[in-house]
């Protein structure tokens, strides 16, 4: 056991698992990973009351898909619920056989801790409802603290991600150059003199000039671009005024994770009729002049107020999903970048159907809304794969970015 560093967003202090009282369930709606430890006490476990749910619903990944943090999945019930979620709301394997009997993705979610260079990173996922009034909610932003916490270096299975700067070649100017940069990103996220599409825009053509100058990881070049000052591009051209293409694209992916008949997720369902109730057309899909006519009347005038819960949302997932830490470490800062652009756009889209069906947003409506949305998107694997493949094809066009932050 060694002490190490531990920054961590303030709100986490906060958390606490409301467990049967919470108004949703992380125990339904989707399969549950478990690690190899986990696995092996339950297929071991001779206790008649869990013997046949294990047999049924506990399996070992394929060995090229498994490694020891996601070894086996604990498959869903008919019902879509975890077949141990007790009548009462609670584990009924951790009542009976007690905390250790716990998989690490149920002991952790909804935290995600990463381990950056030595130091210890926590936040909330907010697919959690109680996490996401935390993460979101705070009108005066996220703070970060720092403390020190006990770890077992070896003990990674507990860890979201790992990045280690010896094992990615950095020298010390790199480890420094990386840090600042991740400063910057985040100035640039809490700069009020633009929109947050102005902002996120301006995070983009840093990124994009940082690409062609990564490869040889020159510290000084790299320098240069980070600290070089840039203007927003004046509105005009083809793609500014194609508003159409922009919710076709996002129609696609909401497509990905409802499927043809919609998702199983009703919570979301009931979310979607609204956003459909606000600013969707005769064919199922969004209408062009209801959402321009929602965005300016509802939208605008109620984000000029509440808009620093989408700021709240974009700056805790850049620092859960470490951005731009993982793209500088693989050689591509664009693809996480371009993710969080396109769940950033599908928020939003959501937003302006949620306030044309309701006259508004209120900061309930908003925290709700996000967390649904998260929620169906977290581990939804037909998504992901459109995603990937939207991004394959157009992330190099300097179009995709302004299609896909495009306001009316």
């Amino acid at each position: 056991m060694v002490v190490m560093e531990l920054v961590r967003t303030a709100y986490m202090r906060r958390f606490k698992c409301s467990g049967s009282r919470c108004p949703d369930t992380c125990c339904k709606n989707w399969s549950i990973n478990i690690d190899r430890e986990t696995y092996e006490k339950y297929v071991a476990l001779e206790d008649p009351e869990f013997k046949d749910r294990i047999d049924t619903y506990v399996a070992p990944l394929p060995d090229e898909s498994s490694d020891e943090a996601v070894f086996g999945v604990i498959g869903l019930k008919k019902d879509r619920y975890c077949p141990f979620l007790s009548s009462e709301r609670t584990c009924a394997m951790q009542n009976r056989h007690g905390p250790d009997y716990l998989s690490n993705a149920c002991v952790m979610y909804p935290r995600i801790i990463n381990y950056v260079n030595g130091r210890v990173e926590q936040s909330g996922d907010v697919s959690c409802p109680i996490m996401a009034e935390l993460a979101l909610g705070n009108s005066g932003g996220i703070d970060f603290v720092e403390d020190d916490v006990d770890v077992e270096r070896g003990e990674r299975n507990l860890f979201f991600s790992v990045i280690d700067f010896d094992e990615a070649g950095f020298n010390e100017e790199m480890v420094d150059f990386v840090s600042d940069l991740r400063t910057r990103s985040f100035e640039i996220i809490l700069d009020h003199e633009h929109s947050m599409e102005g902002r996120l825009t301006l995070l983009g053509m840093l990124y994009s000039d940082l690409q062609e100058k990564l490869e040889g990881r020159n510290v000084a070049e790299l320098r240069a671009v980070m600290e070089s000052d840039r203007v927003l591009p004046e509105a005009g051209g083809d793609v500014v005024s194609d508003i159409g293409g922009q919710l076709k694209m996002l129609q696609t992916l909401v497509r990905a994770f409802r499927g043809d008949e919609g998702c199983r997720y009703i919570e979301y369902e009931r979310c979607y009729a609204r956003v459909l109730a606000g600013i969707g057309g005769e064919d199922g899909g969004f209408d062009v002049e209801r959402y321009k006519a929602s965005y300016d009347e509802y939208y605008e005038p109620f984000m000029g107020v509440l808009g620093y819960l989408l700021e709240n949302y974009v700056l805790n997932d850049m620092f859960r999903c470490l951005m731009p830490l993982q793209g500088l470490v693989s050689g591509n800062i664009m693809v996480d970048y371009y993710k969080l652009l396109l769940r950033y756009a599908l928020i939003r889209v959501h937003l302006v159907g949620v306030a044309g069906a309701d006259g508004g947003l209120t900061k309930k409506s908003i925290v709700n809304a996000i967390h649904l949305i998260v929620r169906s998107l977290e581990t939804n694997r037909v998504y992901a794969e459109r995603v990937d493949e939207l991004i394959g094809e157009k992330g190099h066009e300097n179009a995709f970015l302004s299609l896909i932050l495009l306001t009316p």
